[in-house]
Order: C-alpha cells, then structure tokens, then sequence
C-alpha cells in the first residue's frame, strides 16, 4: 500500500507542473482519496474510460523488450497506460507513466525516473531493501569501461533522488548508506550530461543495469512512457536500439501516435528491429454501450454519443461530462491536435483527391461502393485504392463497424470549416442530382442516404428542392416530433395509421414533445403532411410523404434535431432484433411500443386463440406474456406456442438470453408471465366489502376541495392496496402503476367530470377547466386536450373518465377502490381456467390460513391508511371447516358440501377435517350435541356459520368467487 500511495505523488506532482521534490513535503498530508480524486480530474481519466481494452492489455502484458503502442489522436493512448499498474499480474513492478519530451536526454531521464519508482515497491522489508540495493550497486561497479560506469552511477543517482521525493530524505538513509559510493554529487542539467554518451553505448549499459535490476527484484519491471513521437532525434535511436538490449525482464511500453510522420517513423524504425507495433484501435459499438450504461448516461442519447464518438475514448469521455452536465452534446470539444493530425493529412494529398474527399464530407455514413464509385466516376478498382490510401494518410479511419471512412469529428470539421460556403453550395446540388438517380435506381429509403441528407439540405439552393422535400426541411420540431411518432407507431404491411392519442403520448416519450398535439396534427393536415380521421369514439392519423426521397429527408432531419435514430415500424423491428432471435420455435406473437399489464396480455392472448384454429387446438394453444423495455421504450410481446414444451424452452431462453445477449445493453426484462394466466382472488375484496358493511357507506359532499381530496384518498387506497399484493396479483388487477385524478368541475357545483390517469405514484388531485368543443363522453380527442393543457406527462396515460351529475354525495374511497378491483378481477377471470382445488385438509388449512394473513394485512393498511375506521374483532375468531368426501352422485344437487364455523376464543385458529364417507357435515341449524360429536367444542362460542356447496364455501374462505373454483377429487378424476 505504501508503494501505491508514494507512485501516485510523483504523478501529482506531475500533473501539476513541478517536481516531486516541490512537493514532498506537502503531500504527506494530503488523504489518500483526495488524491485520487485529484489524480482522476487531472489526467481527465476514469476507469470507465478502459472500457473494451482487455484484450489490448493482453497483448502488451504478453511481451516484452520495448513495446510500441500506436494509434490516432484521442484513441486513448495515455488513458491505456495509466491503468497498466492495475492490470499487470502480481509478479510485475510497474513504474509511474512518465510522459516524454523532446529536449535531449528526455528517455534516458524518464528510464531512469522508472528506475527509481520499481526500486521503491521492490522492497518489502529492510533486510530485502539492502539486498536489492547492494546488487544494484554490484551492477554499476561491474561496468566494462569507465564511461559505462560513469552512465550506471548516473542512472541510479537519478533513480535514488526519485525514491527520496517519494518517501524522505530520512527514510532513505538504509539506500545511501548501501550506494553512497556510487552515487555522484549535484552538478550539471541530468539530461545534458546523459547525451556525452553515444547512442550504442548509452543502450548497452541501460540494457545490462536495468537487466540487472530485474534478476535483483526477481520480478518484471514496467515502464511506461507516452507521446514517443515527441522524442528528439538521439533519443528515438536510443529507444530503438533499446529494442534488442532489454532482455526478458523488462517491458518498455511506449505510446506514439502514428498518424505523425515522427511516430510513423519511429514505427518502421522498430519494425526494422522485428519489434512489431501494437494499434490502438476504436472501441467497438457495444464497449462504448458498457461505459454509457456504467455512467448512467440515457439511451436516447446513446445513438448521437456512438456517432460523434466514432468509438475514439477522447470523445466518448467529453460527450458523458457534457450529458451527465444536462448540456448539447452538440458542444462537444474537438482539440486542436485531433484535427491537426487531418490537415497534415489532408495536406500531403494532391489537389485531385483533396477535391473527391471534398465531395464526399457530407456523408456522415459512408454510402455503398456502387454508389461512391458513380458518384466519383471511379471504377470499383480505383475506388478501392482511393480508400486505401486515405486510409494509410489517415483521412480514413477503420471505424468500430470495420468500414474505412471519415472520423465524423473530422468529416465535420471538413464540411463545416475547411470548406467555403461556395463549396458546400456546389456539392450540395451534386450530392442531389445524384440522389435523384439513385432512388430511381433503388427507390428503397437507405439509411447512410436519410442520415447524410439534413447536411445536404441545409446547403442546397432552395430552388434545387422540390416541394415535399422543402415541407419536411420546413416543419416546426413539435410537428416533426409527431411525424417521427407515426412513423415508428406504424407496422409494415399491418396498421397503416395510428391512433392520435397514442402518437401524442408516444411523442411526449420519445422526442420530448410538450406542445399542443392537436394543433400540430391540424397544422401537418393543413400543410398536407398528415391524414386525419376520427369518429365519436376514435381519432387516427397517417402521414402523407409522396415521395421516397421527402420520406429519406422526414428520417434524416428527425435523427439530427433529436439526436435519436428513427425506427420506422419500432415495434416490430424492435421484436425481430432483441427477442425474436430467443424465442425459439413459436407460433405467433402480437408486439406493442406500451407497458402492457397482465391483463392486456391475457386479453390479447384470448383474442388471439379465440380466432385462430379448431376448439381443440385452441385448447392446446399457451403463450408467454413478456414486458420488458428497449431502449427506455416500453414494449409488450404477447407470444403464441403450440405446446407447453415450446414455452417452456423460450422462457429459459429469454432468461438465459437477456443476460448474455450482445444487445443486452439496449434491453430490460421487466416480467415473463405463463398464458393462460391463472385466476386472481378478486373475491377477497367483495368480503371486505360485506365484513365492512362498505356498500352502504357514502360520504357527503360540500365543495370543489372536498371532491378533490376524495379523489386523493381513492389513489392512496389503490396504493395501499397495491403495496400488499404480491407482483402477480397487482399486474393482474392493474395495480402495478399508481393513479391519480384530475377534477373538472362542469359549471355547476353538484356536476364534475373526473379523470383517471395512470402514473407513477399517487399524486394529489389536480383542478382544471378542460375545453372541448363536443360532449367529454364523445370526445375521441379527449387525452390530447389534456396533453395540450400540460395535464398529462410523457410517462402518463388517461385510463377512464367519468361524467358525474351530482357530486353532493360520493361513494367513499375504499368502496370506490374496492369496486374497481372487483370489476377488473371479473374481467380478468373470465374465461380463464378454473382454479382447482383438492380436498386435502393439511393443503386447505395452509392456504385459508394465507388468505385471512392477506385479508388482515389488507384491513390493516386500510385503518392505518385513514380509509377503514378499524379493524373487525372477528379477525381473531378460530375457524373449523368440515367438509364431505361422498362420492358425487345424481341422488344429490351438489356433488360435496362444506360446513364452516366460526368460534369466538380469540385464537384464530384454522382447522379443516374432511369427514369419513357416509357423515354429511351439520347444517348451520346443528345444536350442541351435534356440533360437539362434529367436533366444536362449545356450541355457545358460535359467532357464524355457513353450509353449502363445497366449491362456494371454499372460494369465499380461499378469496376467490365460487365461478373461479372447481373441486378435485384424485379418487374421482373424471368429475370436477
């Protein structure tokens, strides 16, 4: 740990312009994570920014001798080196980065430097210390000549006085004492006296010393070194004839960048040694994705940052500060030397290809060859040596999709700044004629064209446009929000319009629109952009884009004012990218851009196997109800399968799946549920009602803020009910997302109208004046006025609303609460499979002694929720059940009966007996005796008591209804 603490203060003292000696003294105080911190903010590097370099770090650690690591400005070259003291294996003492200059002697004082920081973390204790020591010093003793001496005792004197910045003049005294002798005294500049030393001679003794360091350490000493082009011209001999005196031990890790004539030159000089350079390359799409999500960074800006970034760290690290600051990503900093490297490039090219790489700055993908090689007037054979050689005077880079084509910072800078107005003007019109006879060729929308096309408009003669393309380069942003909405809301070949509440909604998500939805849908109607049409009930739209190249521009110019790439047909492109690839063999599937609940999927479901087949295969026929979001996109996957064993396959593999899916970045499983769904007991709650006497209750009202505070206490009840449902039962009964409601009074105090919206969390009523020009029952635009008056937000949709002509007395809100979940139970049960249950006395006792835990539970946040004034006495009643094993048979109107008794003693106690065959169970007019032979001990403790069919007194005790439940008997299978 000492090691660690005294490396990280000479690199301090670094980063802030002086010596480790300035500062030794000071950062002795300085706590260990402050640091750090400081370390971090001012080599602008964080772990994350290692994202990806595995393999690279390999590679390196499995080398030795001097390492050439190359790449391009911003590639991460300095970042690479700084976590190498981290990533080397146990048995490596890596130096501090040192960072290279080109005055005289700059590597023999930075080898020297790195000398001195693998000395210091060499010794673990003060017998090992003095022995490391003194084979040093036996080292520089043993030199041939004196001159190669002379450089050894230099090499350590420097390599002693870097030790003493680190940990004291005191606490080395034990390492003078040892090489005191071969130490020499302060005199001139230490790199001006290295350079009396010729190069061959200057390798061969650094070589031997640092060798000998090695063995003395018994381990493998690390140096790394950045900006080797920076080097003079006798230190970059030096590091070249290095190249062969190292030995095994050692590892000189140099970075370069080779985009440099210098580094391009030290390259093919250590290449001449067989020393073969290691390239930095960019970081491949899904390693950039690992980094955005490990800083929380938002997908919807994950397509503009991949883009701008080009997989170059340099970018990707500005571009999360800019976004994790709230700030443009359209700010990001493009650094001097970045674009320097291009125009030394750019530079070096004829006046011939600077005018071909002039006419395809534009492009911010690259366009396919048959295309580039028309548009150029090149051959497929020219075209590919034109690419070559842009690509090896690094105009081109081999970007992370394996393409060679521009940096975009680069290709921006060409198009924005290297070029005059006149000349983006004449490739625009150039760029355009081509189009032209591209989509007459392939009138398909190809999305490296829809992509490059807002650049292009933007430069374009306006008369050079014709009128659909000018309509969409024109639209306002709310409306183009709107546009893009309909086009990723519509499925090929399937919907050709889309409901206009989903579009708001879907907009207000997607693209931030927080307009007014129903004038910009009038406003794209009226510019002839949209179709609208609507009834009483419904309100629909579709655009109106004639032309394959307006449709190219519609995506283009959305992807560049949102910074989100378009999706047309999302859902189900979404489908066959991430889920469709594990689902395995199905049948069919239904896909939505919502976040469909239990019920939606087991209504889908059943509309779906009612529909398609004969009554037996429908039988057979079971699915997978699966939400998840894409993208921060809900998205729901009701899917079909023709047997259990087929499901039963897929939902492993959705599992297994999502975690080792290279998109697993863009996904999020949320919840997989078996179809056909399993029954709810809904019936729990009707007995609430009925032991609470909840029908009759009302509560009067006085005033707007009374009604109001109702509606509150009716979203807190769904709340509280919803807090003690276990996942699947809320999912089921649309509890999994809170409520709230919005109040408009129409007029009169005793009217109102109340809606009902779906959000996150219970949120107090809101009070408005909603303006429509129809009835609000008949108003198919009816959520798209409130989105327009700011009453709905992105994440929120209108559930149900409600005309209520007379608001004096209202329902209270546990009853309207409860009601709601009965309905929506009802609903969801319907033609689900019943629910059976076994006349097992031990399995009955378990689940009724759940359902009353459930139903106290459920009373109890009530009370304590203000809803329920308290809790019933009867809760601690002790329950008996006994119940008739006869076989079924036509001599009776029901096949079993079930009598139940409750006994007040304060026990709560749940017994079941299933009686011998031949005893019927006592009636609920049984008296003493009978009840005592049946098991009831005092017959005067009897608060209630029930008798009748089995199935109906088992639901009610079980919280189902008696619909919901069927009785299993395994001695008679066949009779349920």
């Amino acid at each position: 740990m000492r090691a660690a603490a005294t490396g990280s203060r000479a690199l301090f003292a670094r980063c802030q312009g002086r010596s480790a000696d300035d500062l030794a003294p000071q950062i002795g105080t300085i706590p260990q994570l402050e640091l750090q911190q400081t370390l971090a903010k001012d080599l602008n590097m964080t772990p994350a920014q290692l994202y990806g370099r595995q393999s690279d770090r390999d590679a390196v650690a499995s080398r030795t001798g001097v390492v050439l690591v190359t790449g391009d400005s911003g590639i991460g070259k300095t970042a690479f080196l700084g976590i190498l003291n981290t990533s080397q294996s146990s048995g490596d003492l890596v130096a501090d980065v040192q960072v290279l200059r080109s005055t005289n002697g700059a590597l023999r004082n930075a080898i020297a430097t790195a000398l001195g920081d693998c000395l210091l973390q060499s010794a673990q204790d003060e017998t090992r210390q003095r022995l490391v020591w003194e084979r040093v010093k036996s080292s520089v003793l043993r030199a041939a000549t004196a001159a190669q001496k002379e450089l050894g005792r230099m090499l350590i004197t420097r390599a002693t006085e870097v030790v003493e910045a680190k940990i004291g003049k005191e606490a080395t005294t034990l390492i003078r004492g040892v090489v005191d002798e071969v130490l020499l005294p302060p005199r001139a500049r230490f790199e001006e006296q290295l350079t009396a030393f010729t190069v061959p001679d200057a390798a061969a003794e650094i070589g031997r010393l640092v060798r000998d360091v090695a063995l003395a350490t018994e381990q493998t000493l690390v140096f790394p070194m950045d900006a080797a082009e920076r080097l003079g011209r006798d230190d970059r001999d030096l590091l070249v004839e290095l190249s062969t005196e190292l030995g095994p031990h050692v590892r000189l890790i140099v970075t370069a960048n080779n985009h440099q004539a210098e580094g391009q030159e030290l390259q093919r000089l250590l290449e001449g040694r067989n020393s073969k350079p290691h390239e930095l390359g960019p970081l491949s799409h899904h390693d950039v994705e690992d980094w955005l999500l490990a800083e929380g960074v938002a997908r919807n800006q994950w397509f503009q940052i991949i883009r701008i970034a080009d997989g170059y760290p340099l970018f990707v690290n500005d571009a999360i500060r800019l976004a994790q600051s709230g700030l443009s990503l359209s700010t990001i900093e493009t650094p001097t030397s970045f674009q320097s490297v291009f125009e030394h490039s750019f530079r070096r090219l004829d006046a011939g290809m600077q005018s071909r790489i002039s006419q395809i700055a534009a492009f911010a993908d690259p366009p396919p060859d048959d295309y580039l090689a028309e548009y150029l007037g090149l051959s497929e054979f020219e075209l590919l040596i034109f690419e070559q050689k842009l690509l090896d005077e690094g105009v081109f880079i081999r970007r992370p999709d394996g393409v060679n084509w521009f940096h975009d910072r680069r290709r921006a800078y060409l198009w924005n700044t290297r070029l005059t107005t006149k000349h983006r003007q004449a490739v625009a019109t150039a760029v355009l004629e081509s189009f032209r006879r591209r989509l007459e060729q392939k009138p398909v929308i190809e999305a490296w064209l829809a992509v490059s096309s807002p650049a292009i408009l933007a430069e374009a003669d306006v008369n050079d446009l014709d009128p659909d393309v000018s309509r969409v380069v024109q639209t306002p942003t709310d409306q183009l929000a709107l546009l893009a909405s309909m086009i990723e809301l519509m499925e090929p070949g399937q919907n050709q319009t889309a409901s206009t509440r989903e579009i708001a909604a879907y907009a207000s998500r997607r693209f931030s629109f927080s307009g007014d939805p129903i004038a910009a849908l009038e406003a794209l109607e009226e510019r002839g952009m949209v179709a609208l049409a609507s009834n009483r009930y419904a309100s629909v739209a579709a655009p109106v884009i004639p032309s394959n190249f307006a449709y190219a521009a519609l995506i283009g110019e959305a992807q560049h004012r949102f910074g989100l790439q378009l999706i047309p047909g999302r859902a189900l492109r979404s489908f066959e990218a991430f889920i469709k690839p594990l689902l395995g063999r199905f049948d069919r599937a239904r896909i939505s851009l919502q976040r469909g609940t239990l019920a939606d999927h087991s209504a889908t479901f059943r509309d779906e196997t009612a529909t398609n087949g004969t009554a037996d295969r429908r039988r057979s026929v079971c699915g997978l109800g699966i939400t998840l979001t894409i993208d921060d996109q809900p998205v729901s996957v009701t899917a079909l399968f023709e047997d259990s064993a087929d499901r039963i396959a897929a939902r492993a593999s959705l599992t297994d799946g999502f975690q080792s899916s290279p998109a697993r970045n863009h996904f999020q499983l949320e919840r997989i549920d078996d179809l056909p769904a399993s029954r709810v007991r809904y019936g729990r709650y009707k007995q609430l009602m009925e032991d609470h006497q909840l029908e009759r209750m009302t509560v009067p009202i006085h005033s707007q803020s009374e009604l109001a505070d109702l509606l509150y206490k009716r979203s807190v009840a769904t709340e509280v009910l919803a807090s003690s449902l276990d996942d699947y039962e809320a999912a089921a009964l649309g509890l999994d997302r809170g409520r709230r409601f919005i109040l408009d009074i129409r007029g009169e105090p005793k009217s109102a109208a109340v809606f009902e919206i779906e959000t996150a969390r219970a949120a107090p009523t809101v009070t408005a004046a909603v303006v429509s020009e129809v009835s609000l029952l008949d108003d198919p635009l009816i959520e798209l006025r409130l989105r327009a008056q700011g009453l709905i937000s992105a994440e929120e949709r209108l559930v149900r609303w409600t005309i209520h002509t007379e608001t004096r007395n209202q329902t209270g809100a546990a009853t309207e609460t409860i009601d709601n979940l009965i309905e929506q139970g009802r609903k969801f049960n319907r033609h689900l499979p019943r629910v059976p249950i076994r006349l097992d006395a031990n399995v009955l006792e378990e689940d009724i002694r759940q359902e009353m835990a459930t139903l106290s539970r459920l009373e109890d946040e009530l009370v304590q929720g203000g809803l329920l004034q308290q809790r019933l006495a009867s809760r601690e009643d002790s329950l008996l059940v006994l119940l008739d094993s006869a076989e079924p048979s036509n001599e009776r109107w029901y096949p079993w009966g079930a009598s139940t008794f409750w006994t007040s003693d304060g026990c709560a106690q749940i017994h079941v007996r299933v009686l011998p065959e031949g005893i019927e169970p006592p009636s609920i007019f049984a008296r003493g005796p009978e009840l005592a032979k049946a098991g009831v001990k005092d017959a005067s403790n009897v608060t209630r008591s029930g008798s009748g069919i089995a199935s109906a007194e088992l639901s009610r005790l079980l919280g189902y209804e008696s619909e919901d439940v069927a009785i299993q008997d395994p001695r008679f299978p066949g009779y349920i």
